[in-house]
């Protein structure tokens, strides 16, 4: 299996220039932009282009498997990847999965059924490399994104309990 070609393009754009010019002074404003995509060839010759800031065109997937697919799917609702396949044994070669920044912000977890997982990171996305264990059977990657921690900077409330005591010490005086 030959392996795709895959780069990464960053374009800046200028969008418009503001130009004002007063007697007392002249200002000047560009606003730009940088287009971030991921460019590659697919085994069949294709070649891809994802925008990297796209949610919706942009997704995790497979783009080198090891053995044959059995299950690939992306909720973007709670942003989970599953990614299952078989293999005949050992291989030569990981199976790669790309993972774009955009669906991931907070950062994301890797599970592995078995086997090993290498990440080599890129500017926007991340490629994800498992290398299966020797056995013939099936394996299953999932990428979920991870939970962000609230962090109160008073520790655990008890406000609701304080609020409750001075209910039951207040009740019974305006009841005269």
């Amino acid at each position: 299996m030959s392996s795709p070609v895959k780069t990464t393009h960053t374009q800046t754009t200028v969008k418009k220039t503001l130009m004002h010019s007063d007697p007392s002074e002249t200002t000047k404003k560009t606003v730009t932009t940088t287009n971030k995509t991921y460019v590659f060839t697919s085994e069949t010759g294709e070649e891809i282009v994802l925008d990297l800031k796209n949610a919706t065109t942009t997704r995790p997937h497979a783009r080198k498997v090891n053995g044959s697919v059995v299950t690939s799917e992306f909720t973007q609702s709670s942003s989970t990847f599953v990614f299952e396949y078989s293999s005949e044994g050992a291989g030569a070669e990981p199976t790669e999965i790309f993972v774009p920044y955009i669906h991931f912000p907070g950062g994301y977890r890797v599970t592995a059924s078995d086997g090993h997982c290498t990440i080599e990171k890129h500017e926007g996305y991340d490629v994800i490399k498992h290398d299966h264990d020797n056995h013939a059977h099936k394996h299953r990657v999932v990428v979920e994104k991870t939970k962000k921690v609230v962090k109160s900077s008073w520790g655990h409330s008890n406000i609701p309990v304080y609020v409750a005591l001075g209910i039951a010490i207040v009740t019974p005086y305006l009841t005269w």
